[in-house]
């Protein structure tokens, strides 16, 4: 594998690649023109259509554009080769003897062409994120004194982190040091970076890498960090040539804005702690998110999305305990039985007259299901040993959280009307949600079974909550 630090794309600062694209097909000449990449939005191709002057072939343009293909091939200006997928026009300035292209691309391939109906696939990617370093804790370089006095660094090799994924797939945690020298060769610079490199039994596709292996990898750490962690930089190996890397390009948002800096003692899940543990923990972590996927999602759409309504984050937390209640196994998940419950219900539909018989059965087809209160009364007793810590008391928060998720839900003007509100509004809304945020990251912790500190740690955060207007 080349040298990290010797990627010519990666995902967290602008590009602008002049090259020239197919963008009438790959029979047709290439046209000259312009790939910007912001990291925040993605990939714009401008390109110029140079023809002989006509007026009418440029109101033509206009009101007639060409149907572009949604796969245009390039190269850059060293004649590097690159595929961009999911292309859409947006605008078309047209000309007497020119036409100026706007195109907008999902993804961009650096490395390689692919045809229309050639889909890309790979048996290998490797990814770096914001953070990784500072959270694994393994430096390979040691800075001491030497024997004559003088401070010296010394290389120390880490062996690598391998781990078996459930699905055939596997996972390693590599780290390599780069070293560079000033021009004038009056200082060297030597960087560690660590990486991790996915590889699987069955070629998979671009995006399958990156939904079900590099973003889940990413929500890891941004677990264990507890702040959000973006990707950096993804390449895959290319089948044809070893050496080559695939780069891939795509919007990253966030990874531009400003972050305070992570301290390895303020992570959630210390790495130190975890120790030889690690592989089975990320095991348990790709399992987990099998498992409850939907949950791990609202999980951190709510949480590490600062411009969602307070309203709308608060219903995702609710909907992910809700959620997760009905699909742990640590939960029994109806009320009664079902053999027990079927028969009750067929009891009390056959003593009602035949004609209001499907509408009764409708409606007692998911009485056997839990309520939320239900099941927030028994998320909080599993968790019993903790939640006292931050939630003082749990019967209210519990009628709270039902209220306001049903009042958003179903928006009944009857709460409005309420003497008394019952309901969470205002500042109490981020309240309620960031100890909802805790509850889930506590059960997370217990299935993933992380040491002991690691709860306590959560707990400890969700103590520090504090709400500045809160409606009494």
């Amino acid at each position: 594998m080349p040298d990290l630090d010797k990627t010519s794309y990666k995902m967290n600062s602008q590009k602008k690649i002049e090259g020239q694209w197919f963008v009438d097909g790959a029979e047709a000449a290439p046209l000259p023109g312009t790939l910007d990449f912001e990291p925040e939005e993605g990939l714009t191709l401008r390109v110029s259509r140079h023809r002989a002057p006509n007026a009418a072939q440029a109101f033509a343009s206009v009101l007639q554009p060409r149907q572009l293909p949604t796969l245009i091939l390039g190269q850059d200006g060293h004649g590097r080769r690159i595929t961009l997928l999911g292309c859409v026009q947006s605008n078309i300035n047209a000309q007497a003897a020119l036409d100026q292209i706007t195109i907008h691309a999902l993804v961009g391939l650096m490395g390689a062409h692919y045809g229309q109906g050639n889909n890309p696939q790979f048996l290998d990617a490797n990814a770096t994120f914001t953070a990784l370093d500072t959270w694994l804790l393994r430096p390979a370089l040691i800075r001491d004194v030497g024997p004559n006095g003088l401070i010296r660094v010394t290389q120390a090799p880490l062996d690598d982190i391998r781990v078996p994924l459930p699905d055939t797939a596997s996972l390693t945690l590599t780290s390599r040091i780069s070293q560079a020298t000033s021009a004038y060769g009056t200082e060297t610079t030597f960087r560690q970076k660590q990486s991790v490199t996915f590889r699987f039994a069955t070629p998979q596709s671009p995006q399958s890498i990156v939904d079900d292996y590099v973003n889940r990898f990413c929500h890891f750490l941004t677990f264990a960090v507890g702040s959000t962690v973006f990707i950096e930089e993804v390449s895959f190996g290319s089948p044809d040539n070893p050496v080559e890397r695939i780069e891939l390009l795509q919007a990253n948002p966030g990874i531009t804005q400003p972050r305070a800096s992570v301290h390895p003692q303020n992570c959630v899940i210390q790495a130190n702690e975890v120790g030889s543990n690690l592989p089975a923990v990320l095991t348990r972590w790709f399992t987990l998110f099998s498992d409850i996927e939907a949950v791990l999602n609202l999980y951190f759409t709510a949480g590490n999305n600062s411009n969602i309504p307070a309203s709308t984050q608060f219903l995702m937390f609710a909907q992910a305990l809700e959620a997760y209640h009905g699909r742990s196994n640590q939960f029994v998940h109806e009320v009664q039985p079902r053999a027990d419950f079927r028969r009750r219900r067929n009891a009390i539909v056959a003593a009602v007259p035949e004609a209001e018989r499907p509408w009764l059965t409708e409606k007692l087809n998911f009485a056997n299901q839990k309520t939320l209160a239900d099941r927030l009364a028994e998320i909080l007793q599993n968790q019993a040993a903790y939640v006292p810590s931050f939630i003082p008391d749990t019967a209210v928060f519990a009628d709270v959280v039902r209220w306001t998720r049903n009042y958003y839900t179903h928006y009944s003007p009857e709460e409005e009307e309420r003497e008394t509100p019952r309901i969470a509004e205002g500042a109490d809304l981020a309240m309620y949600s960031l100890r909802m945020k805790a509850l889930l990251s506590l059960l997370f912790s217990r299935d993933l079974e992380l040491p002991e500190s690691t709860a306590q740690r959560i707990v400890q955060r969700a103590q520090q909550i504090r709400v500045v207007t809160a409606h009494q």
